[in-house]
């Protein structure tokens, strides 16, 4: 059974998407010299819409609404109480199990990384991304649940692109080893 994730939360992002958000993108807020963010640093906010997408993900399971919604960095707005907006709603996913979950995961991965990364040390990036994923989905499931939605996501992991394949699960699928041993 999954812990209580705080569904006001997700349904008040969700009702968000029919009025007029006020705020960056994520995509512009991560460009943002540091200093230029107020009360977090850059990898709060990332935090924040990683966990925006699991119970966003999460009540539409609850709900069988069946979408998530597109998860790209320039795709998000973050709004002035540091709230979650998600924007494009045209490209919205069909959600059903844990790849489709850990797809949305990683497209947030794959565009902060673009943003974040001039340097070489790409696989240092997806680690950081790897275990946060993974941390999440342990924060909001339970331990149990982010298990077994690890197992899934190794089972299928020939359906991701090359970069989540081969940098961003094997990472993720290590994470939720090294939680289980604690």
């Amino acid at each position: 059974m999954p812990n209580r994730v705080d569904l006001e939360l997700t349904m008040t992002v969700r009702a968000q998407l029919d009025s007029w958000a006020e705020g960056p993108t994520l995509a512009q807020l991560l460009q943002r010299p540091d200093a230029q963010i107020p009360h977090e640093t850059k990898q709060d906010v990332v935090e924040g819409c990683r966990r925006a997408i699991v119970e966003l993900w999460y009540g539409a399971i609850l709900e069988n609404r069946g979408v998530i919604y597109d998860t790209a960095a320039d795709d998000i707005v973050i709004a002035p109480n540091g709230g979650v907006i998600f924007v494009d709603a045209d490209g919205g996913k069909r959600c059903g199990g844990a790849a489709e979950l850990f797809a949305a995961l990683a497209t947030l991965t794959l565009s902060v990384n673009r943003i974040l990364d001039n340097s070489t040390e790409r696989h240092k990036a997806y680690s950081a991304h790897g275990e946060a994923i993974a941390d999440t989905l342990v924060n909001v499931f339970g331990l149990e649940r982010a298990l077994h939605i690890g197992n899934e996501i190794g089972e299928r992991r020939d359906i991701f692109r090359a970069e989540t394949r081969l940098l961003l699960v094997p990472i993720f699928l290590k994470r939720l080893e090294r939680l289980k041993a604690l």
